[in-house]
């Protein structure tokens, strides 16, 4: 018996190792696109940091970025950062902000009507493929405290380092965050009766990566994400 239960947690063990090599973050695609037109999402996400100078996603700051998929009718574009980046000399408390409204949505596969169609958004948001959401019967995913942090009327005026600037307008696809979309992102995974433990955390694992900690608590999972800049509106740079 002790055998059995030591194989197993080994196999799971395993498992959660591999699938996080290759996981994706949850791209909130259908949520950004229903709810927050005009934001896109802007990876690694990461929470925010009001007094950090040299925080990444600091409306003004210039960056070199790739499209990881387009934007379509269902989800918004997503757009890879990355490691190298100016910021604008002021650290994100500097910028206005605004609130904007808090969202649940709710994906209810035991529903035949609409199965289809919160199917097709669940995949979008969770970036899970077809035969993994057979396995679900249930998504909730919440946004609260949303805000946004954008440049208004040419304020305030970035002052950026000029060697920085000059080395990272030799590279390719160089873009400027014009604002950014703040919240506290939580998202509740509900499994069907009778799904395996190694099943559970194959896909604990593709929905968790950046936005926060995780924990699998019988038939659901629930990871949740404070202050997540899961949003962005940027424009194009041109060398």
């Amino acid at each position: 018996m002790f055998a059995h239960s030591l194989a197993t947690k080994l196999a799971a063990a395993v498992l959660l190792m591999a699938v996080a090599g290759c996981a994706r973050p949850p791209t909130l695609g259908s949520v950004l696109k229903d709810k927050y037109p005009g934001y896109q999402q802007l990876l690694p996400a990461t929470s925010v940091s009001l007094r950090d100078v040299n925080y990444e996603y600091v409306p003004g700051t210039m960056l070199t970025a790739t499209r990881q998929s387009p934007a379509s009718r269902a989800e918004a574009a997503v757009w890879v950062a990355d490691p190298i980046y100016c910021p604008p000399g002021y650290p994100l408390a500097d910028v206005p902000t605004q609130q904007r409204n808090p969202v649940k949505i709710v994906y209810d596969f035991d529903l035949s009507l609409k199965r289809l169609l919160h199917q097709q958004k669940a995949k979008a948001d969770l970036n899970l493929e077809e035969n993994e959401i057979e396995f679900i019967r249930h998504v909730e995913i919440r946004v609260e405290s949303p805000r946004t942090y954008s440049i208004r009327r040419g304020k305030p005026v970035p002052q950026y380092v000029k060697a920085c600037v000059d080395a990272i307008t030799q590279r390719a696809g160089v873009h400027k965050i014009r604002s950014v979309l703040v919240g506290n992102i939580y998202v509740d995974v509900f499994f069907k009766d009778n799904v395996s433990l190694m099943a559970k955390i194959a896909i604990a694992n593709k929905v968790n990566a950046s936005f926060g900690f995780g924990v699998i608590q019988g038939e659901s999972y629930t990871i949740s994400g404070d202050n997540m800049v899961f949003g962005a509106r940027f424009a194009r740079v041109r060398n």
